[in-house]
């Protein structure tokens, strides 16, 4: 996170820990911020026959709030396959909804990833996914009296989950 200071002598705080910054003269301060969240994430998808590509739509949850809406398409590569796993490699975007009001995001971004899936049981409908994404989050500006605030965050997904083939 950075921000932009103007010369008003005041504290910069990062908001969301109150971490103090710096004061503000004028220069840009930084913060790097190494938090760990845990969420819930649930979605829905369409996945061409045969093990082929599939899209996602999905929402994550901190709380009773919706954080990020993403967007997905993941490339299989089940010639890959290794121990019954079926890698895949995703790209996608997403809107965020931090201390947004409304249905207007306060935050646009784009993440990369790779993971793999499992069957479990021989129906072939109930699997376990799993995987790590890298996105790129850029925040809408938030001028204060100190300057403007501009966040842009890199963040790691770790996930872990089931999902259902209809």
């Amino acid at each position: 996170m950075s921000v932009k200071t103007s010369p008003t002598g005041s504290g910069v705080y990062y908001r969301p820990t109150h971490s103090y910054m710096g004061i503000a003269d004028g220069s840009t301060l930084t913060h790097s911020a190494g938090e760990t969240e845990f969420r819930a994430q649930v979605g829905v998808g369409a996945q061409l026959p045969n093990e082929g590509n599939y899209w996602l739509l999905e929402f994550g949850y901190a709380g009773s709030e919706i954080k990020e809406l993403i967007a997905s398409y993941a490339v299989t590569i089940p010639s890959r396959q290794f121990f019954n796993t079926i890698p895949f490699l995703k790209a996608g975007a997403l809107l965020g909804y931090g201390d947004s009001e409304g249905l207007s995001p306060s935050s646009f971004g784009v993440l990369l990833g790779a993971g793999g899936y499992n069957y479990i049981g021989q129906s072939r409908r109930l699997r376990l996914e799993y995987g790590i994404d890298l996105a790129r989050t850029e925040w809408l500006t938030i001028n204060k009296s100190y300057g403007r605030e501009e966040w842009t965050d890199i963040t790691w997904h770790i996930y872990i989950g089931a999902a259902y083939k209809f």
